[in-house]
């Protein structure tokens, strides 16, 4: 290759190593350091990749938020080294709780988020299910006494009708029930189900379900399934 008065030889080998160099940095780009997910970056990515899909084949779409709960006292009583763990501990039981498809990412902080295809809205219960049930599992001594890994769950469904809507509505529709599930008194689930006008929504017990457009279910993460 010529440079001016320059000259330089590439090889094959060479643009192999540059080319390895490159596809690290972009996956460095993409993904979160601690936990080892996907960060934002990629979740943005995936979405827009899903929505122009299922707006040509109606496939339902799901994201699902969720946010620990009193993290800040873990970090408090335990130090930053601890809080890692717990971070590295859900992000492992939040991805076990997902089907092999579905895109666990690090939100950033306490906060993650799933990217749940092909999940029509009665269903995307299955996985949050699952997801708390898992947290259970996990524990952190404080304070001589184990306590349990709490969290706060909003989720909202997209599918058949995504004329006029953006990817960014869908999000934004689970982050406020992410809103409204840490404005009650934690540990909580809200889930936004846009489900036509016409149609009528079975819930299953323990889950209260409004009658409007836009229907909202709640269930409360208490071993007994309690609705308040």
């Amino acid at each position: 290759v010529g440079l001016g008065n320059t000259a330089c030889i590439v090889t094959e080998h060479d643009l192999f190593l540059s080319w390895e160099r490159i596809s690290s940095i972009l996956a460095g780009a993409m993904s979160d350091p601690l936990t080892g997910l996907p960060n934002r970056m990629a979740f943005d990515r995936r979405l827009n990749e899903a929505w122009n899909r299922s707006e040509r084949t109606g496939c339902s779409i799901g994201v699902i938020l969720l946010d620990l709960d009193h993290f800040k006292q873990i970090n408090d009583a335990l130090g930053h080294a601890a809080g890692d763990t717990v971070l590295q501990d859900v992000a492992a039981r939040f991805e076990d709780s997902l089907r092999s498809y579905d895109l666990v990412v690090r939100h950033g902080g306490d906060e993650f988020i799933a990217l749940c295809l092909g999940c029509e809205p009665g269903d995307i219960e299955i996985p949050i299910r699952r997801i708390m049930d898992n947290l259970r599992k996990s524990t952190v001594l404080i304070d001589c006494g184990l306590a349990g890994i709490e969290a706060s769950i909003g989720a909202a469904v997209q599918h058949y009708d995504f004329v006029g809507f953006q990817p960014k509505d869908l999000f934004d529709r689970a982050d406020e029930c992410l809103y409204r599930a840490k404005s009650s008194d934690g540990c909580a689930v809200y889930i936004d189900l846009f489900d036509g006008p016409s149609t009528h929504l079975t819930v299953e017990t323990g889950v209260q379900t409004s009658q409007s457009h836009l229907r909202s279910a709640y269930f409360g993460c208490s071993q007994s399934g309690a609705t308040p």
